[in-house]
């Protein structure tokens, strides 16, 4: 038997998610961009599938419009984004996009970092401010509206991992 990538396998559960139309080859495809001519097909709507470590921040005012500006942040990115969220978090009249290094990490996963022997790539300081060290585990969380607990069904997450052959997995 031959060893499966850790990459393969996230990519084949990212890619079982909530999305709408599942008969056969019939998934909707999204994103189609120069650098994703072919689009992507592993993104989720209505849950946050993305994880906490390296997070980076970008609003409406860094010309973050749609889910499409958020992958494609993201995509741009390959050196520290492999997942992505465009959701509302901090503007009521706008969603965000946050680009993450990681997932959510399964009910039964915690990992902590010594936030002591700082690397470039870990934001210690929100790790330490929002009590994200260590990052515990749980089911995958629903979007919802802007403080509310009401489900945004419109909310999307997702992945791009780019391949030593230099061929986007999104």
């Amino acid at each position: 038997m031959q060893p499966v990538s850790a990459a393969l396998l996230v990519a084949s559960l990212v890619s079982a998610g909530p999305v709408a139309k599942r008969d056969g080859d019939d998934i909707p495809v999204l994103f189609k961009s120069p650098l994703a001519p072919h689009g992507c097909t592993r993104y989720v709507k209505g849950f946050d599938i993305t994880g906490v470590t390296t997070e980076v921040d970008l609003a409406f005012r860094d010309g973050i419009r749609s889910a499409q500006d958020c992958f494609e942040r993201c995509a741009q990115s390959p050196a520290t984004c492999v997942s992505w969220v465009w959701k509302f978090t901090t503007d009521p009249a706008h969603r965000t996009c946050t680009l993450y290094s990681n997932f959510n990490l399964p009910a039964q996963v915690s990992i902590a970092f010594d936030v002591q022997k700082s690397t470039a790539n870990i934001n210690n300081d929100k790790l330490v401010a929002n009590n994200n060290n260590p990052q515990m585990g749980a089911n995958v969380p629903q979007c919802t509206r802007f403080n509310s607990t009401t489900p945004d069904d419109d909310c999307m997450s997702g992945m791009a991992f780019l391949t030593t052959a230099n061929q986007l997995i999104c």
